[in-house]
């Protein structure tokens, strides 16, 4: 393994860490059309045909970890 496939392979685990399993799994969604994160941490999903619906919440932290 060469070093930038290295540096790459542990920044994507790191944004996994960040992320976590219920935000992967929106992303990951087809038919996600909009995943949006209020200031006060509500976490929002609008699918395709449909409204945007809270989906649960992100810490301050994880947040700034992914940007």
């Amino acid at each position: 393994m060469d070093c930038d496939t290295e540096l790459d392979a542990r920044d994507l685990a790191s944004l996994k860490r960040a992320l976590g399993n219920p935000l992967l799994d929106l992303l990951s969604d087809p038919a996600t059309n909009e995943v949006a994160l209020n200031p006060d941490g509500r976490l929002w999903q609008e699918r395709l045909g449909g409204r945007m619906h809270c989906v649960g919440r992100l810490d301050a932290a994880n947040a700034m970890n992914i940007i």
